[in-house]
């Protein structure tokens, strides 16, 4: 943590936006590609029998997917750290939605195949807008640098007072 403490803030977003990118590239192949590629919907015979003639890809998707979870942990902490000068509670607040609540909700759906294959154009048209501006913000924009100091002092300033 104390690395990342000592980043610039430009690096820090376009870190984030990088792991950003890395997480969907290895969701959307290990939770939707590859599964696609097995699942016979209503026919578990011919689901097992697909995974089993097939094993080692139905491996990497597993995988894909478990790297996919350790990026968004590791972006939602160059998130965390990008967004404290903006206040600390608003930082944290951002780290539980993108850790346990908001983002889970959205991809429950994938516990169940079928409903998210019945749901996969409906979330991707929702999502993609708002995950794809974002990504291009973090990755070509970033943040304001001398900006993001100023805040960062004012926070630090005032949570010293807080604890006098």
């Amino acid at each position: 943590m104390e690395r990342i403490n000592r980043m610039s803030p430009r690096t820090l977003a376009r870190t984030a936006g990088v792991l950003y990118v890395l997480e969907g590239a290895t969701s959307v192949f290990g939770a939707s590609l590859i599964p696609g590629k097995f699942i016979v919907p209503g026919d578990a015979a011919a689901t097992a029998a697909n995974i089993l003639g097939n094993e080692p890809l139905y491996l990497l998707g597993i995988t894909a997917s478990l790297i996919s979870v350790a990026m968004h942990t590791a972006l939602t902490v160059f998130l965390y750290d990008t967004f404290k000068p903006v206040g600390r509670v608003v930082a944290q607040t951002f780290a539980f939605i993108g850790l346990m609540a908001i983002t889970g909700l959205g991809y429950f759906t994938f516990l169940w195949p079928p409903l998210a294959n019945d749901l996969a154009l409906f979330n991707l048209a929702i999502a993609a807008p708002g995950e794809l501006s974002f990504v291009f913000w973090l990755l070509l924009a970033g943040v304001n640098s001398e900006r993001w100091k100023q805040q960062a002092r004012a926070a630090e300033e005032e949570s010293r007072r807080a604890l006098e």
